[in-house]
């Protein structure tokens, strides 16, 4: 594959899950087929299913390159744990801000999602789930000496997630203390988990 083709498929990628992305804000999350990504898309059935062999994995890349916390992290630059650490500490801090709340509402939240993947009962659905959380939880462990495996890690993005949506319900004088009761939670949950200097520090 040349330069220029795979410059071709990246931007092709790009459109398909910019439009699932949007089926997936909109629409039950089973809704998104290749068909609905295609009208989405304007793009033909033969582009989507050269790069995506079912619907499930489109749901799963979603989470990889569109959710915004998947993106944050993995752009994070430290070459040690602990810096890796702080970086990871600056994201949260930034993503459970009252003032970041619009845009991180505009994009879907994981806790919203795992409620319409339960609701869908699809084990395929389940799996590109899982796929896709697992891959945050990879990119929050990274340069660390815990096991992305660890439940804390999970809960911790479970538990900043879920706060988003009820930030989202609550009036809006009390947004700020639910964000920061859930940031503090967070790096309770977390605590076991941090680099030795960051621990003492």
């Amino acid at each position: 594959m040349t330069n220029e083709d795979a410059g071709a498929n990246a931007s092709v990628l790009d459109e398909i899950v910019s439009a699932a992305a949007r089926l997936v804000r909109e629409n039950p999350v089973n809704a998104l087929t290749f068909e609905a990504v295609a009208e989405a898309s304007r793009l033909p059935l033969g582009a989507i299913s050269a790069l995506f062999a079912t619907p499930r994995d489109i749901f799963a890349t979603i989470l990889r390159r569109r959710h915004p916390l998947r993106g944050r992290l993995a752009v994070r630059r430290g070459e040690d744990a602990e810096t890796l650490w702080r970086e990871m500490e600056q994201v949260f801090d930034e993503y459970l801000s009252p003032e970041k709340l619009p845009d991180v509402s505009s994009i879907f939240s994981l806790a919203t999602l795992i409620g319409a993947v339960a609701e869908a009962q699809d084990p395929e659905l389940s799996a590109a789930w899982a796929e896709g959380f697992n891959s945050i939880l990879d990119e929050m462990a990274r340069g660390q000496e815990a096991d992305p495996e660890r439940p804390e890690w999970a809960a911790a993005l479970m538990h900043a997630s879920a706060a988003i949506t009820a930030a989202q319900s609550a009036p809006e004088e009390r947004r700020a203390a639910v964000l920061a009761a859930a940031r503090a939670e967070m790096s309770s949950i977390l605590a076991p988990l941090a680099p030795t200097p960051v621990n003492r520090a």
